[in-house]
């Protein structure tokens, strides 16, 4: 009999625990309203803008809970964390992550990134844990693509005459805020599969690269391929130029002066030869005219 009564104490006492515990749980109240970023896909010199709405309700006395948004890279690992929010009620909060801060590592030319909403509860006393993303959004981090233009550059060029040009190199339209500045660009000048000339650029404030070649030591008569490269870096894609330039002997107004003289030395020639025809006619006549009178006189 007093054994059965130690058993149903000990049956109470559990009782009595496990409401008191199913209290805690059914103290313990999360929702998520709102998690959401400006767009879908980001340059990498641009920043992610995040948005979200959260409740949390819980008794800090015993408990301990926040949230907090995270940013992983598609191998899962976290590069960028928000601060830990713990706040009871209801909360919104906005962040901006500067995209370059992340030191992003590009294997093509793109990046897949997620953004997640994290929440972390513990019972103290229980030690029972909940660890959980609640909302994940995927989104795209990309390269620009970068265009350029010929200042100054002749398609004909005299040998012996120094090649002098400039190139911008800018993104989308030609405006202060799109050119690129401090990249570096590769020139190459290419003829028969040979390159002639290589060498490494800066561009300038105004994106801007001067370019001054002489034609005799780096260049070649004939077809010649001018390949500008924007080198690889984080924020523009590795992308190629190529502008076709001939290098002439003659200048085309020599060309034109030169077939203008021969054309004059050789109307020249016709009239001398003509003017010698005509004067070996009037001789011949002439002799012929001067025997027969001999011939009348005998």
């Amino acid at each position: 009999m007093k054994q059965k009564k130690t058993i149903l104490l000990i049956l109470f006492f559990v009782l009595i625990g496990s409401f008191k515990f199913a209290d805690y749980a059914k103290g313990y109240l999360y929702n998520l309203y709102s998690l959401e970023i400006d767009k879908e896909t980001y340059f990498n010199d641009e920043s992610i803008r995040i948005k979200a709405s959260w409740e949390l309700s819980y008794n800090d006395s015993r408990e301990i809970s926040y949230v907090q948004i995270q940013i992983y890279n598609v191998s899962n690992n976290i590069i960028w964390e928000s601060s830990q929010y713990s706040d009871i009620g209801y909360k919104e909060e906005n962040w901006i992550v500067d995209i370059q801060s992340l030191n992003l590592q590009f294997g093509n030319y793109s990046n897949t990134l997620y953004i997640k909403f994290f929440l972390h509860y513990l019972e103290i006393t229980s030690f029972n844990e909940i660890n959980a993303f609640l909302k994940t959004i995927e989104f795209e981090i990309v390269k620009r693509n970068a265009s350029c233009e010929l200042i100054g550059f002749k398609n004909h060029i005299k040998y012996g005459e120094d090649m002098s040009f400039k190139v911008r190199f800018y993104n989308g339209s030609l405006t202060h805020d799109s050119y690129l500045v401090n990249h570096s660009v590769e020139f190459k000048i290419i003829s028969n599969q040979i390159i002639l000339f290589k060498k490494d650029y800066i561009t300038d404030s105004s994106g801007i690269i001067e370019i001054f070649i002489p034609s005799i030591t780096n260049l070649s008569i004939g077809a010649n391929s001018l390949i500008s490269t924007i080198l690889e870096n984080k924020l523009y894609n590795s992308k190629q130029f190529e502008f076709e330039f001939y290098i002439d002997i003659f200048s085309n107004h020599e060309s034109n002066h030169e077939n203008s003289n021969k054309k004059q030395s050789d109307l020249s020639e016709i009239i001398v030869v003509a003017s010698i025809s005509s004067l070996m006619a009037i001789l011949f006549l002439l002799y012929l005219n001067y025997a027969k009178r001999i011939k009348l006189k005998f």
